[in-house]
């Protein structure tokens, strides 16, 4: 009885969360006037509770307001902001802001990482072919280690429930074989984060080791859009047979 009560009270609580009204806009200006308080003195680490506490306030003004950050010189105040957009789920503003972050950071691996997170805890399913499309061209980028990026992308996708990261992932997948640019430990790590995001956004433990795309094609079809199972079907346990 009493695991049925706290599992009725995490309901409750993840219902109250999901029914959690935007700000008004005299709440968004109230918490913008304390964001922009200068009487006290800020440092990197109070710019950053500031930014973070300023998120908790979700409203379009206060996501134009912190992403300016996204642009700061100091990279710990873009962790922080691309982590506190991460939050702000419920609208659209946050991912936009944070998808135009990504071309910006690209040679900066913990801002990338930290945008990469951040859209992925939105689950923000706009970024999918950006992110696809940035992470292919990673794969082919020579001179510089890409091996961060590509995992940080693996890993969003993993978290963004929709059957285009599916396809994304098995893009990705693809590349990961060898080829032009990234060499083969890069790749090798990709393939790891690859399948855990494959296995962790379709419940299948067993992936095949053949095509993929053949694989998730006698597959798609027992999926929504947002990968839960289509009414009356039951996707299998088991990747496919060799």
């Amino acid at each position: 009885m009493r695991h049925l009560i706290s599992v009725l009270a995490v309901l409750a609580a993840a219902t109250a969360f999901a029914e959690d009204p935007l700000a008004t806009k005299e709440e968004a200006a109230a918490a913008l006037a304390k964001f922009r308080d200068t009487t006290a003195f800020r440092d990197e680490s109070g710019w950053k509770a500031a930014i973070a506490e300023a998120a908790k306030c979700r409203h379009a003004n206060v996501v134009f307001e912190i992403a300016a950050y996204l642009k700061s010189d100091s990279e710990p105040l873009r962790v922080a902001t691309a982590e506190a957009l991460g939050t702000m789920t419920g609208m659209e503003e946050p991912g936009k802001a944070l998808l135009a972050a990504l071309a910006p950071n690209v040679a900066r691996p913990a801002t990338l990482e930290a945008v990469l997170r951040g859209l992925g805890a939105l689950g923000c399913v706009a970024a999918v072919p950006t992110i696809k499309a940035d992470a292919l061209s990673w794969f082919c980028d020579t001179g510089v280690d890409r091996g961060r990026a590509l995992n940080a992308a693996a890993e969003a996708l993993g978290t963004i429930r929709c059957k285009a990261s599916v396809e994304a992932l098995i893009e990705m997948r693809s590349k990961c074989s060898g080829g032009p640019g990234q060499g083969a430990a890069v790749r090798n790590a990709a393939a790891t984060r690859i399948t855990a995001s494959l296995v962790k956004l379709t419940g299948i433990a067993a992936l095949p080791r053949g095509d993929l795309g053949k694989w998730w094609a006698g597959l798609a079809a027992k999926f929504n859009d947002d990968l839960t199972p289509v009414a009356g079907t039951a996707p299998p346990i088991k990747g496919m047979k060799k």
